[in-house]
């Protein structure tokens, strides 16, 4: 409610308008309350979902760095099986070179048992 007083310095205010302004200024005073209230209440809102927000990202850097432990785990397995494989197919190589001297081998006695 706006209240809209003239005052004239040369005249005391009345009662009534001393009241009015009272009242005013009260209500103001309650507004300013109220606003200072929902403020603080938005504040305490804000802190709590800051701490919600930061336990949050804690968790989800720990979950990240668990991600990454277990991609090291599965690179560093991906790694060895390559390993393996490599090694399988030197040796398998080796086997089939062995095997063909070996048949080469048995067939050169046979020419020469023949021959």
């Amino acid at each position: 409610m706006p209240l809209f007083l003239s005052f004239d310095p040369y005249e005391s205010p009345t009662n009534a308008t001393v009241v009015e302004l009272g009242r005013f200024l009260g209500q103001k005073i309650d507004q300013s309350n109220e606003t200072i209230k929902l403020l603080r209440s938005e504040r305490q809102q804000l802190i709590s979902n800051s701490k919600d927000q930061s336990d949050k990202l804690l968790d989800l850097e720990a979950r990240l760095k668990r991600e990454q432990s277990y991609t090291v785990n599965i690179s560093q397995k991906i790694d060895q099986s390559n390993e393996t494989i490599e090694l399988l197919r030197s040796e398998r190589q080796q086997l089939i070179i062995l095997f063909g001297f070996f048949l080469g081998l048995g067939r050169s006695r046979r020419f020469l048992q023949f021959h």
